[in-house]
This record gives C-alpha cells, sequence and structure tokens, in this order.
C-alpha cells in the first residue's frame, strides 16, 4: 500500500516531507545506474509509490535499461565536470564518448553548456525542470 509522490495530504498526514522523498529518490537512482548499471527510464509520480515509512517504490518497469561499465565510468567523469564547472572538459567528454562527432569543434559545445547550466547548478533537484 502506498500513494503517489503528489499526494502531499497522504504525505503531511504521514508526516513525509516531499523534498526529502525526491532528494532520496535522486540519491537511489544514482546508486542504481552508478553500482549497478541498472536505471528507470521513467521515474515520474505516475510510476512511484511511498509507503507509511517512507520507502519509494517503482510499479511500472516498462522503461528500463542497463549502461555498460565504460558509459557509467563517463557518467561518474560527467558529474566531476558538472560540480567544477568545468563545460569545456564536459564538452570534450561528449567527444570522446561520440556523442559530438570528431571532426566538430567542441567550443560552441562549451559556450552553450556555460550558459544554459549554471542556473540549473545552482537550484535545488526539486526546482529543476528537465522537460524545457
Amino acid at each position: 500500500d502506498g500513494v503517489r509522490l503528489n499526494d502531499h495530504a497522504a504525505l503531511a498526514r504521514w508526516g513525509l516531507e516531499p523534498d526529502s522523498l525526491v532528494q532520496s529518490l535522486v540519491r537511489c537512482s544514482l546508486r542504481q545506474m552508478l553500482d549497478d548499471g541498472f536505471f528507470h527510464a521513467d521515474p515520474h509520480a505516475g510510476n512511484l509509490l511511498v509507503t507509511a515509512d517512507g520507502t519509494l517504490t517503482y510499479i511500472d518497469f516498462g522503461m528500463v535499461s542497463y549502461v555498460s561499465r565504460q558509459q557509467r565510468l563517463g557518467l561518474v567523469e560527467a558529474i566531476v565536470h558538472l560540480v567544477n564547472r568545468d563545460f569545456e572538459a564536459l564538452a570534450s567528454l561528449y567527444k570522446q564518448l561520440g556523442f559530438i562527432p570528431k571532426d566538430q569543434p567542441i567550443e560552441p559545445i562549451a559556450r552553450a553548456l556555460n550558459e544554459a547550466l549554471p542556473d540549473a547548478l545552482d537550484s535545488p533537484v526539486s526546482e529543476l525542470n528537465l522537460k524545457n
């Protein structure tokens, strides 16, 4: 038994904080992806329940996948570059991983990352809008 993460009235009755649940979801998702290579590709409120004790439970596994060890190491490196706000190194990594063709310069990508990401990096996870 559980309720959706966006059922704020039920969460309040159970004494659960939505921001804390979102932080737990992010930590658990990163741990699954980086330790095991497994990730749920569609973790929205309709695919998750939270129980009265605060346990998060996926209920729909229609969109899951795995990442290789090399991809996981690339993700860790990307996170380091993000934390350091080294967008040129991040763009270079994208090229190494094949996201940017080898014959294309990274400077326009690094510039775009520098313009787009600082605001997101300064925001709490609960305020990020990944759709836009």
